[in-house]
């Protein structure tokens, strides 16, 4: 996944001859989003054109996406990464055009709700 411009096509590539193989289509429209791997998902977390606050994840094996829920701030340009293959983390990024800095959390055993971590926006400078 990647390119300018909101995307849905998704394709495998083959490192030795370059090759792509055409995969499932994303359910929502996605740039500047932001993707992480665990146990053979691939997760698709937020995105822009909209900006949206859409979850979803991939899985590698029934090449098939399955809808995860919402973020509590729709978020692109964001970082992501999985803690101990337990937890999805989203943080700061944009929101339209201003700048966000939230840290929200999903359970990967059982992904019912994103849970804020900080709710508080701070400015650039300061720590938590």
């Amino acid at each position: 996944m990647g390119g300018s411009g909101p995307i849905t096509d998704v394709y495998e590539i083959h490192i030795k001859d370059g090759n792509l193989m055409p995969k499932e289509s994303v359910l929502c429209s996605k740039h500047m989003h932001n993707l992480c791997e665990c146990f053979s998902y691939i997760y698709s977390i937020g995105g822009n054109h909209p900006a949206t606050k859409d979850s979803e994840k991939y899985s590698i094996a029934n090449n098939k996406w399955y809808s995860l829920p919402d973020l509590n701030t729709e978020r692109h340009a964001a970082a992501t990464f999985i803690f101990n293959s337990r937890y999805l983390f989203a943080f700061c990024g944009m929101c339209t055009n201003a700048h966000i800095n939230t840290l929200e959390r999903l359970l990967l055993s059982n992904p019912t709700k994103w849970e804020f971590i900080i709710a508080k926006t701070l400015d650039a400078c300061n720590t938590v």
